[in-house]
């Protein structure tokens, strides 16, 4: 959550909200929720959060055939021929750009936040997605279950954080 990209918040009454991340906090402040730490995908520090910052990356593991779970390969799987990359997620670009750091060529398909996918979506041949976009895809993948291989991540947070937390549970 930056300043620049508003998120959601869910309210107590189950509505999400978006809003800035100062916002977030000056809000769970309000409700009567503590924030001791702030975690921040992608960037290396929010100014005005007024607590300390983590920037958390995220790295993909593994690709994931959605007819076959049990069949993982790596991104060599994928290299000398395009794939179509779709994310319908808050900034599609970072998966875009996190596939091709990994020497693939992707076609990129951004979706609104989101998006449920459907058979309409998947173009013909080989279709790399996000965990969080393949969970919403019908149960044959639109029909396009063999070609889909899902990118699962890896969550790396710095080791501060961890010690953070610690010190955190120390004070408790």
């Amino acid at each position: 959550v930056s300043e620049r990209s508003p998120a959601t918040f869910p309210f107590p009454s189950n509505r999400e909200v978006p809003m800035p991340a100062t916002a977030i906090l000056e809000t769970l402040n309000l409700y009567g929720y503590s924030v001791d730490a702030v975690v921040v995908n992608g960037a290396a520090s929010v100014a005005g959060m007024g607590r300390p910052t983590f920037a958390m990356n995220l790295a993909a593991r593994a690709f994931v055939n959605l007819a076959a779970p049990d069949v993982r390969v790596g991104p060599e799987r994928f290299r000398g021929a395009a794939a179509h990359a779709l994310a319908g997620i808050g900034h599609p670009e970072r998966f875009f750009d996190s596939l091709t750091a990994m020497g693939l060529e992707v076609i990129p398909h951004a979706f609104p936040d989101h998006h449920g996918f459907g058979r309409c979506d998947m173009p013909a041949g080989t279709v790399l997605m996000t965990e969080k976009d393949a969970v919403k895809l019908p149960r044959d993948g639109g029909g396009a279950a063999t070609r889909i291989w899902v990118v699962t991540l890896d969550f790396q947070l710095p080791t501060d954080f961890s010690d953070a937390v610690i010190d955190n549970l120390r004070l408790a």
